[in-house]
């Protein structure tokens, strides 16, 4: 990461209006603990966001703002993100964060209908429904109904095979969490705070890596 970030540095000073460059930096310094100074470079450009650019920085601040604890206002902003976003390969990525946040601030029921809503469209490729079933076992887990979140479950593995290691851990911790698995379901009050917090990162880093991703993929295509 350090070498990564000596990078985005290079290339920031050669190109100082590069916005690609400025958001990768952001996201560099933020995994670094560096959040201070990721927000200094974001803020001009995500706080009123006009290029697709600027609205990869709004979400980059908001993945960040996730990260340091979810609040009622991240949840208010989000709404409003998503209704102002005026691309919707981006606004679908405002939507899926907004949802971790309702799962965050421990509210299952909004979350199972954002998820579900979700769902029902046709926007989503395999592997990011798969991470939308994993959230709606989530959610129904978190809303008491183990069943459904057996059957979310379930339709997460007939999406596609789980091969990526980050949706396996995200399947295991819920299983674990709730009961969902072989094993019982956690019980210490530290134990299910730390599985938990697990659990929502783990939901935040999918919809963060996607995100960054196909913001590359557009800027090769234009």
């Amino acid at each position: 990461m350090p070498e990564a970030l000596a990078a985005y540095d290079r290339t920031v000073e050669r190109f100082p209006d590069n916005a690609v460059a400025r958001n990768g930096r952001a996201t560099i310094l933020a995994g670094l603990g560096r959040t201070d100074e990721a927000r200094l470079l974001l803020a001009p450009a995500g706080s009123q966001p006009g290029t697709r650019d600027d609205w990869v920085a709004a979400h980059i601040l908001c993945m960040i703002d996730l990260r340091a604890g979810a609040s009622p206002a991240l949840a208010d902003r989000l709404r409003r993100l998503v209704l102002a976003c005026p691309y919707p390969s981006h606004r679908r990525y405002f939507e899926t964060t907004l949802a971790v946040v309702q799962l965050a601030l421990r509210d299952p029921a909004e979350a199972r209908k954002a998820v579900g809503s979700l769902l029902a469209r046709a926007d989503f490729e395999p592997g990011e429904r798969q991470v939308l079933h994993l959230m709606q076992a989530h959610a129904e887990a978190a809303d008491g109904d183990l069943d459904a979140a057996r059957q979310s479950l379930a339709a997460a593995s007939n999406v596609v095979p789980y091969e990526q290691f980050a949706a396996r851990q995200l399947r295991s911790k819920i299983e674990r969490r709730y009961g969902l698995g072989t094993q019982r379901a956690l019980t210490g009050g530290e134990e299910i705070a730390a599985s938990e917090e697990k659990i929502i990162w783990l939901e935040a880093d999918a919809w963060g890596t996607r995100a960054a991703e196909v913001a590359q993929a557009e800027r090769m295509v234009a």
